[in-house]
């Protein structure tokens, strides 16, 4: 059956390096609860879902992490998602930036590679307030980056490489 792993419940802090295995062949989603900061380095992992309901996730390190759905930042409260150094994200479905009415989304970009399948939604529900900051690092996105959707979506690109189908504001 389907596996969530839940991480940052107690609102604290942690470090994991290596790769998430799930015995019995089902492939795991992860879920960044809590107001603390998780780090995520080194390793492979592949990943049904990802949702940071609140607090930060940082990808660094030469962390490789595959989600075969969605990944979703801003659900509860305001999340967070970093990908530094040689970090490498992709998903097959949407990078959902805001993912509730009136909850931000931050993702802050410096290094290492970010693949999105589908398209990106930074703000799609109103009163949302949503980032992506760009200084490092490539974003590849196959359909479209919508900033803006019904919230107020910021694309700030300082550095860095984006290649998108469109881009819609």
């Amino acid at each position: 059956g389907n596996r969530t792993l839940i991480v940052g419940s107690a609102g604290g802090n942690g470090d994991f390096s290596g790769s998430f295995v799930v015995n019995g062949g089902s492939t795991p989603s992860l879920t960044k609860t809590g107001g603390g900061t998780q780090i995520l380095s080194g390793g492979n992992s592949t990943l049904n879902g990802l949702l940071i309901q609140e607090g930060t996730l940082t990808l660094s390190n030469n962390a490789t992490v595959t989600v075969n759905n969605n990944v979703a930042v801003g659900d509860t409260n305001t999340g967070n998602l970093n990908i530094f150094d040689n970090a490498a994200l992709t998903m097959n479905g949407e990078l959902l930036i805001g993912d509730s009415n009136g909850v931000a989304g931050n993702v802050t970009q410096t290094g290492g590679t970010v693949n999105v399948g589908n398209r990106i939604r930074n703000a799609h529900w109103p009163n949302n307030i949503s980032t992506y900051s760009l200084s490092g690092g490539a974003l590849i996105v196959t359909n479209a980056i919508n900033v803006g959707w019904d919230g107020i979506g910021i694309f700030n690109q300082t550095g860095g490489a984006t290649t998108a189908g469109q881009v819609i504001v």
